[in-house]
């Protein structure tokens, strides 16, 4: 949609899944979401009547895939203001901003750092931030035997059981913060993101 139509840029956004996600990797999207926020159908029909018809107007080939797919889309709960929409969200922006995004389950540390304005689903988290010093040391061996010691495990964490890499737990991981004034720790900084 995107190669014939420019336009589509704003709507269609490269999408990954948890399993897609490998540490420091660079994963090539296989998947996209359509991504109309709710209120982006008032906020740019105005006065319009029939929203469905000018959507199919206005996006004729995003109306024409989802078409198929209305009598689901209808009945959905957690949709926007029409059926076409995605429910409201806090976070939406997020995604576009620099972020670390680590699967939910995985048997070690597989962060990765993203630039590109990834979006992810519930197999996955984000933590907004251009930091790689915090993705060094969350993909390092040493928070990992932390982690797989307080994590939710399915099987055992030792002989290849799947950790829960759930974002309320990861955040509370205990890091160091640097003292940048000390040219010892502004060193031990500066090896790490080079790294």
């Amino acid at each position: 949609m995107i190669k014939k139509d420019e336009m589509y840029i704003e709507l269609i956004k490269p999408f990954l899944t948890g399993d897609e996600i490998r540490r420091y990797g660079f994963p090539s999207v296989q998947f996209y979401i359509i991504f109309i926020k709710k209120g982006w159908t008032n906020e740019n029909s105005l006065n319009v009547s029939d929203k469905w018809e000018w959507f199919k107007n206005k996006c004729p080939a995003i109306a024409s895939h989802l078409e198929k797919f209305s009598k689901t889309a209808e009945k959905r709960w957690d949709k926007g203001d029409y059926w076409w929409e995605l429910r409201s969200c806090d976070y939406y922006d997020e995604f576009f901003k620099p972020k670390i995004i680590f699967p939910d389950i995985a048997k070690e540390s597989r962060m990765i750092y993203d630039l590109r304005g990834l979006f992810v689903g519930n197999t996955a988290y984000i933590i907004p931030t251009n930091d790689l010093y915090l993705l060094g040391i969350l993909n390092s061996k040493m928070i990992f035997f932390y982690y797989k010691r307080i994590a939710s495990v399915l099987g055992d964490a030792d002989r290849g059981g799947r950790l829960r890499w759930i974002y309320q737990d990861v955040v509370k991981i205990p890091i160091r913060t640097i003292n940048f004034s000390d040219p010892a720790d502004n060193a031990r900084h500066d090896k790490m993101v080079a790294l």
